[in-house]
């Protein structure tokens, strides 16, 4: 284990030569048929390969079933989602992180892919299994090969939890947040940064929450870096040429006046209505 870290810990030097091959914008394509022929190099797409189910002391393996048609010169990133079954769950050990790492190694269609991601929305007692999977991952993969991961904001705010993970980017998602979203858009307000700061390179958002877009978009394209933000973006609904033009609008901030205006207001107006309340 201890040289496998090592290993993790001096490849991660060589992150930003890994993630200066991937687009700025990139599309998540998830369970369903996508026809994205449309789309030309200079936006990327992360499709789900696979779902993998923690059931007890067994992995189970779901498959992408749906086609997903592209450009073979339209770079692809391979997304695999954990779940565990709560219910059943057993000790989550180093054997299974063993065999989730094999099974997520052959799904990642290297080297067809430019960068493998992991969505695991790992609750606290599951954050050491989750290190010991990326460590293994780490380890399989080819050394230019990078690794992202989904994350909720919480983890980039509120903890630090993720600094030592042998990744090469955390991506916060900015939609479904639930109860927390007017706290999470206070502190967005309130120019907030993050704690891990591969969370302030790329950007995860929906194209179904306009006034979420309308707040985090402009913040996140106002930093200075040495490379432009990456931005990553879902839609519930098929891919369709209307969506996928404004999803590239939004993502460079052309849009932005055009979002839903009273549904900015709204998330505004609660804004200042709950710092009333504080």
């Amino acid at each position: 284990m201890l040289i496998v870290i090592s290993v993790c810990i001096r490849v991660s030097r060589d992150t930003e030569a890994r993630m200066s091959e991937l687009p700025h914008v990139v599309l998540w394509a998830w369970e369903r048929p996508e026809d994205l022929r449309t789309l030309t190099p200079d936006v990327g797409v992360a499709y789900l390969a696979a779902t993998f189910r923690i059931v007890g002391d067994r992995v189970i393996t779901l498959p992408r079933m749906q086609p997903l048609m592209v450009r073979k010169n339209v770079p692809l990133i391979s997304v695999f989602r954990i779940e565990v079954d709560e219910r059943k769950r057993t000790e989550l050990t180093d054997k299974c992180a063993r065999q989730l790492c094999k099974k997520i190694c052959r799904f990642a269609n290297v080297p067809r892919t430019q960068a493998t991601q992991i969505d695991f929305d790992a609750l606290l007692d599951e954050r050491d299994f989750y290190s010991i999977l990326l460590t293994y991952l780490r380890a399989s993969l080819p050394a230019s090969h990078p690794i992202s991961i989904t994350a909720l904001v919480s983890w980039c705010t509120c903890d630090n939890w993720m600094k030592k993970l042998p990744i090469d980017e955390s991506v916060p998602m900015f939609f479904s947040m639930g109860p927390e979203t007017h706290n999470i858009l206070a502190g967005v307000d309130m120019g907030r940064r993050f704690m891990d700061t591969r969370c302030d390179q790329s950007l995860g958002i929906s194209l179904d929450e306009p006034a979420v877009n309308s707040m985090v978009v402009p913040h996140a394209l106002r930093h200075k870096r040495k490379e432009p933000i990456r931005i990553y973006i879902f839609s519930k609904m098929t891919w369709r040429e209307d969506s996928i033009r404004r999803a590239i609008q939004i993502s460079s901030g052309q849009s932005l006046n055009s979002l839903r205006l009273q549904d900015h207001s709204v998330v505004q107006n609660r804004l200042v209505t709950n710092s009333l309340k504080q």
